[in-house]
């Protein structure tokens, strides 16, 4: 008790649609535009990155970093070379990807992601507050939070 959470932990939540769903491509085009903004990334790079599925540039606008001496276009198109190289995709059939650090999280409607693509569901299939994860000793517990009657299914 009363120890920091270790930074270098993290869980990644692969999330699918048990219809098939995709996020939004309203939502998804209104994350590229910020991330593009705030990487300045060229035209060359955005083509290069639009040729990703949709759950391909989900996992790319979570996962890529840019060292500061690097060029953002150059190492985005760099980037999504390798992930097109990886079999198999690092993103599987989900829809989105979710990054939960080691300070835990809340997970349901409350997330973006999750809200954009649950968005045509009824309301009762996913609460605001659907299960908690949190991490302890570098690993990671997820409990359900009892909002919904169909429970969370991992």
């Amino acid at each position: 008790a009363g120890e920091l959470p270790n930074i270098d932990v993290y869980c990644v939540l692969t999330v699918a649609h048990e219809a098939g769903k995709q996020l939004p491509a309203d939502v998804l085009e209104a994350a590229i535009d910020e991330f593009e903004t705030k990487f300045e990334i060229s035209a060359k790079a955005r083509r290069k990155f639009s040729s990703l599925p949709a759950a391909g540039q989900c996992y790319a606008l979570q996962n890529f970093k840019s060292e500061d001496d690097q060029d953002n276009s150059e190492a985005l198109e760099r980037y999504v070379a390798r992930l097109q190289m990886q079999s198999p995709r690092p993103w599987g059939n989900s829809a989105c990807t979710l990054r939960v650090e080691a300070t835990g999280a809340i997970i349901g409607r409350c997330c973006p992601d999750l809200d954009a693509l649950c968005r045509e569901d009824p309301p009762e299939r996913l609460a605001q507050a659907h299960c908690k994860i949190r991490s302890e000793q570098d690993r990671f517990f997820i409990c359900d939070m009892e909002t919904s009657s169909e429970g969370t299914t991992l």
